[in-house]
């Protein structure tokens, strides 16, 4: 009878023995398991690094560029839906501003403007943003975007910065598109 309950004692502590060693080895497995995670996300931050330097944002800048007029105002409603802007409306009857849009209460214009293959001069001129400036004036809109798949000329920069501190310009170029688009996973 005692050789029974030895017997027994003996087994539940192997079991028990098993049992610690087998969560043990899970808990190193699933340590291991973590790592490995933490470490695919850093080469997926690397990875999407890359894609912007070289891949993606060469993919990107040519897909956009070759959008005509419409596809590309289409293309920048989802664009600007994604950064969160509500109620994006179409001005057809407008030929100065493209969309007007909502953002956290605030009224926006934006002028999208993707260039022809023919013309030569790729970036925003001042006329551009004059146009802009000028509708936002007489409705008494504060707030317009600017958007365009290409660089904002110095001198619209520099209009832009001394222009009336009442009116708040989001320049959206090459650059933001870009790094939006593998930010918010938006295609082209």
């Amino acid at each position: 009878m005692i050789f029974y309950f030895a017997k027994k004692l003996l087994l539940e502590i192997l079991f028990g023995g098993f049992i610690i060693f087998l969560l043990s080895f899970l808990n190193k497995k699933l340590d291991k398991y973590i790592n490995c995670l933490n470490d695919d996300i850093s080469k997926v931050r690397t990875t999407r690094q890359i894609l912007l330097l070289y891949g993606a944002s060469s993919l990107y800048e040519s897909r956009l560029a070759t959008l005509d007029r419409n596809n590309f105002i289409l293309w920048c409603e989802k664009y600007l839906s994604a950064l969160g802007y509500k109620n994006i409306l179409l001005l057809d009857d407008n030929p100065l501003i493209d969309l007007c849009c909502i953002k956290s209460g605030i009224k926006y214009y934006v002028k999208c403007k993707n260039f022809n293959i023919e013309e030569t001069e790729k970036s925003f001129s001042i006329d551009l943003v004059h146009e802009l400036i000028c509708e936002m004036v007489k409705d008494k809109i504060s707030c317009g975007i600017l958007l365009t798949p290409y660089s904002i000329d110095p001198k619209t920069k520099e209009l832009l910065d001394n222009y009336n501190k009442n009116l708040s310009i989001i320049i959206e170029d090459k650059e933001r598109l870009l790094s939006n688009c593998l930010d918010y996973r938006i295609k082209v």
